[in-house]
């Protein structure tokens, strides 16, 4: 299935290939260009793999997605807004270049980076647990590898015609792990603690994240 989702321009998706704490484990951001950028998409039901592909054109930029499952409208929908979270499509660059212009610091930088916006996960969930088991490690493949494989004990096999690829795991799904268990996978009795006591406050509905993303927006 394919389909292709827009960005507000100016978007130039591949500036992020230089920035290796954007993607995970499983990605070499050296193939994306060619390739594509596959991970996992969480829907309301299940989770997805879908593989992304920029066409390259910052002043009309065009994401185009293709996913080896069926979809409906609704999950496409889903899907989209999963996308436009980690890609930055909503974000408008625009009034910042405006008001920068004629800075002497600012408007050199933005220039050479011109269209670059952040690459973030799918959901706060994901941040969170990413930037917790990360923190304090400062061999950042380590780490990569350290969050991956809390993704392959806690989160859905997803198959593909590339290989598998482990999804990120839902707060549902964390809620009754042992945090000593998350220890084999590298983390620290606290780390794993924390990332379960998160995965409880958002079940029990203590954290409220379609509140919190609507307080706090992601700008870069």
């Amino acid at each position: 299935m394919n389909w292709t989702l827009k960005s507000i321009p100016p978007h130039d998706f591949f500036l992020c290939l230089d920035i290796r704490s954007a993607f995970d484990h499983e990605h070499d951001p050296a193939e994306i260009p060619e390739k594509g950028f596959t991970r996992p998409i969480p829907l309301k039901e299940r989770d997805i793999l879908a593989t992304i592909h920029f066409n390259g054109d910052p002043e009309n930029p065009e994401f185009h997605i293709s996913c080896e499952e069926p979809l409906n409208d609704d999950e496409v929908e889903q899907a989209n807004q999963a996308l436009a979270r980690i890609l930055g499509t909503n974000l408008d660059l625009k009034p910042l270049y405006d008001q920068t212009k004629n800075d002497p610091v600012l408007s050199p930088l933005f220039e050479e980076f011109y269209g670059l916006k952040r690459l973030t996960r799918a959901s706060f969930f994901e941040d969170a647990m990413n930037r917790i088991i990360q923190a304090q490690i400062s061999h950042k493949p380590t780490a990569r590898k350290m969050v991956y494989g809390v993704r392959e004990a806690h989160g859905t096999r997803l198959e593909y015609s590339g290989g598998v690829i482990s999804s990120w795991p839902r707060p549902s799904s964390l809620i009754s792990a042992d945090p000593v268990n998350l220890k084999q996978h590298g983390l620290s009795l606290r780390k794993g603690e924390y990332i379960v006591g998160l995965a409880h406050e958002i079940v029990s509905g203590n954290l409220n994240l379609i509140e919190l993303e609507n307080e706090h927006p992601l700008h870069f």
